[in-house]
């Protein structure tokens, strides 16, 4: 009652109408132009908000204590969502009944405290979507149930899953056993799925995971040892942080994708010694202060460095950095903010860097003006850019740096060689351009999921239009070109491409004009050489390294790399393939069929 004698008091400020019921059912009408178009009330101990065709469960008035049931309708509409947090601080309730109308569950919605004491929670035909948080913090609750009817989850001793077992959601905090097998089938451990589990010691992986979320077993502090199969391709932020007796930590080497805070007070990162630490082949994060002028030398084979060093008081010590030739991706802001870093070591196998990976180095501050290239990948324009300017990127570059030429409102032509794999978002904001034509090389357009999010930078969604958002014309020749659209489509471009190709799906999706080009897509010959496993253009020795590198897993080549080597088809580099490219050098054989 007071939140809502609160809320009419607030409005009444504002003066915005409000009008109050003293009736059971008490109500507040909300004006539509302040907010969204619902009006409050309450339902026996509950309260709601009303919409026009359903009903949101917001939170409580008196203190709830012994069994919970939900209706399943309020004033004639279905009870279908229930709020963010509002059964927080929960502290009677022992018994949750949910309705067959519930389709969705808020962040935080049961988030509740070490005094809450509920040991159940039942669903009857729930279709709900649940929140990651949804039962965050519920430390005594034992089992979730849902009907064996129900369209959306399933459980199994107690354990709430999806209907089809693929994802586990909730691995319930209040249970006693002290080990758990993930099921075979499993792919995903949903964010918060094991937190606070402080009784479980040991947790099996089947080879079916392949990914485990934010927080997904944060706080289990009796957890000793994990062991990550090799199917795993990604821990997210904070994903065992907090498990403070997690001494042992095993991950296979082709896992590339561990955020920064992954592992955070956990005893097995106390017990590793200062400077980079490494698990499998990430660089994972700088333990303790950068001494001065110091040179970082990462490991041969390392395939993913975190972006661990813009946020240390100690980076200015940064003075030199050599990236080994297994790397094929800069994280956004790896090396950004080390003023004094002037010598970074970008081996040809990098063709995607991160946004500001190298601002404010004293390295970029020594670059000339003009197109500044980092390796294979042009980086960024420095100076000011002529009127009308018309750049040629030189033929050998693999990528195009995120942010690249954001800003650069004098660009009006690009000429992209078709040896580039991958443009990066936002390369070409706000630029004069209203034509390009994207060559058939290009496999990601506007992709960002290379880009690992560390908790400490949140990732915005990308897209095509935001790498390309003043276009009047986009020209795609690779018909399978991923599109990253995110949630910024364009206006009024015409898209052209291949009939029946990703452009042409992406515009139908959001309704622009689409011409399609003539004649047949681009073969496999004319899109690269065969034996040019570099894509420089020429076949030389460097190639013959190339191949030797993937061999030996120190350069991962990208897909049209590997069509160019792969003569005998298997899908793999080989040290025959090497051979035969020698060959072709010397002039022992004409070509690789």
């Amino acid at each position: 009652m007071k939140k809502i004698i609160a809320f009419v008091m607030a409005f009444a400020l504002l003066g915005i109408p409000a009008f109050v019921q003293t009736e059971q059912n008490l109500s507040l009408s909300v004006s539509a132009e302040e907010t969204a178009d619902f009006t409050e009330g309450i339902y026996q101990n509950l309260t709601y908000r009303k919409y026009a065709d359903y009903i949101e469960i917001s939170g409580y008035t008196n203190e709830i204590s012994g069994e919970l049931v939900i209706p399943a309708e309020i004033d004639g509409l279905p009870v279908a969502s229930i709020a963010e947090n509002a059964f927080a601080e929960c502290e009677g309730l022992t018994s949750l009944t949910l309705p067959d109308s519930i389709t969705s569950i808020a962040d935080g919605a049961f988030f509740c405290e070490a005094t809450v004491s509920a040991k159940k929670m039942f669903a009857s035909d729930t279709k709900s979507a649940v929140k990651n948080y949804a039962f965050y913090n519920c430390f005594h609750l034992t089992e979730i149930h849902v009907s064996d009817t129900n369209p959306a989850f399933s459980t199994e001793n107690g354990i709430l899953f999806n209907q089809d077992k693929t994802a586990l959601i909730r691995y319930p905090a209040g249970k006693t056993e002290t080990s758990y097998t993930i099921p075979d089938g499993v792919s995903v451990i949903s964010s918060s799925a094991f937190s606070n589990c402080s009784v479980l010691q040991s947790v099996i992986f089947s080879d079916s995971v392949t990914e485990i979320g934010k927080h997904a077993f944060s706080y289990c502090s009796g957890l000793t040892d994990v062991a990550i199969p090799e199917s795993v391709k990604n821990i997210q932020t904070s994903a065992f942080s907090y498990c403070s007796a997690l001494a042992s930590v095993t991950v296979p080497d082709t896992l590339t994708e561990i955020s920064l805070g992954a592992f955070n007070e956990t005893a097995w990162l106390k017990s590793q010694p200062d400077g980079v630490v490494y698990l499998g082949k990430v660089a994972l994060l700088y333990k303790g202060d950068i001494p001065e002028n110091s040179e970082i030398i990462f490991r041969d084979g390392t395939k993913f460095i975190n972006n661990m060093f813009n946020t240390m008081i100690t980076n200015d010590n940064l003075v030199s950095v050599v990236i080994p030739d297994s790397i094929t991706v800069l994280n956004f802001y790896a090396f950004g903010g080390c003023k004094n870093l002037a010598e970074i070591s970008i081996p040809d196998s990098v063709s995607y860097i991160g946004a500001n990976a190298l601002e404010g180095t004293a390295w970029l501050e020594n670059q000339p003006d003009g197109i500044v290239y980092a390796g294979k990948v042009a980086y960024t324009y420095k100076g000011d850019m002529p009127e009308n300017t018309e750049l040629v990127l030189k033929n050998g570059t693999k990528g195009i740096a995120e942010n690249a030429f954001s800003g650069c409102a004098n660009l009006i032509s690009v000429s992209i060689p078709d040896t580039v794999m991958e443009i990066g978002r936002n390369a070409f904001s706000e630029t004069g351009l209203t034509s390009v034509t994207i060559p058939a090389s290009v496999v990601n357009l506007g992709d960002d999921s290379k880009m690992l999010n560390t908790g400490m930078i949140q990732k915005v969604p990308s897209s095509v239009c935001k790498t390309f958002p003043d276009l009047k014309e986009l020209i795609v020749l690779n018909p399978d070109c991923k599109f990253f659209d995110g949630t910024y489509p364009f206006t009024d471009t015409v898209i052209k491409g291949y009939p029946d190709s990703t452009a042409q799906i992406y515009a139908e999706t959001y309704h622009l004009s689409f011409v399609p080009l003539e004649g047949e897509p681009a073969t496999e010959s004319q899109t690269f050489k065969k034996g040019d496993a570099n894509l420089d253009g020429k076949i030389d020795i460097l190639d013959v390294i190339t191949v030797n590198q993937a061999i030996l897993g120190k350069e991962n080549l990208s897909e049209t790399q590997l069509k160019a080597v792969d003569f005998n088809g298997n899908g793999k580099p080989e040290a025959s393939e090497a051979l035969m490219i020698m060959k072709y050098i010397v002039g022992l054989i004409t070509s690789f069929d």
